[in-house]
């Protein structure tokens, strides 16, 4: 996923420190949903709820953030709205 985010933000015109610094946060993001995802799967022992769950908020998480640019991510992401 990182490496065609890469190309995608390339292509849409962003900077060079845009298209590196964005995949990483994103990448970030999913290593810390992995782990929360894993102590939620051991509390609970159900790990097809928690897949579901956070399969869900990641498949969102792309369809918002390849509809918005970056400077209005937080406006769709977090369903904000414009100001």
């Amino acid at each position: 996923m990182i490496r065609w985010m890469t190309v995608f933000l390339h292509n849409r015109g962003y900077s060079v420190s845009d298209y590196n610094t964005y995949p990483v946060t994103v990448g970030c993001a999913e290593i810390l949903l992995i782990f929360v995802a894993a102590v939620l799967v051991d509390k609970l022992g159900n790990p097809q709820i928690i897949i579901f769950l956070f399969g869900t908020i990641q498949i969102y998480g792309y369809a918002v953030f390849a509809a918005f640019p970056i400077v209005y991510f937080r406006y769709g992401y977090f369903g904000l709205g414009e100001s």
